[in-house]
């Protein structure tokens, strides 16, 4: 029998032993500006795929065959999964 996989556990626990705090305020130049950000969904999007998906394929590695990127911005999703064996259980 196939064993299963707990993946909401897996990324629990790798976001959490990186210890990823939401905290952006901005873009900093090499000068030391920040320019702020807007609430636009697109910007705390992409800010959001830049720290996660580099955890989130690290914590799955070994459960999966590969996955997949989207490059085109309005496709998605963005990040696909394929897994080796059995379904997860979530």
């Amino acid at each position: 029998m196939a064993s299963t996989v707990d993946v909401q556990g897996v990324l629990n626990n790798a976001f959490a032993s990186v210890g990823v705090e939401w905290h952006v305020k901005g873009v900093l130049e090499s000068k030391k500006k920040l320019y702020t950000i807007s609430n636009d969904t697109k910007l705390i999007s992409k800010i959001f795929e830049l720290v996660s998906i580099p955890i989130i394929t690290r914590a799955v590695e070994p459960y999966i065959k590969s996955w997949e990127t989207e490059e085109r911005q309005t496709v998605y999703p963005d990040l696909t999964l394929i897994l080796s064996g059995s379904p997860p259980t979530r």
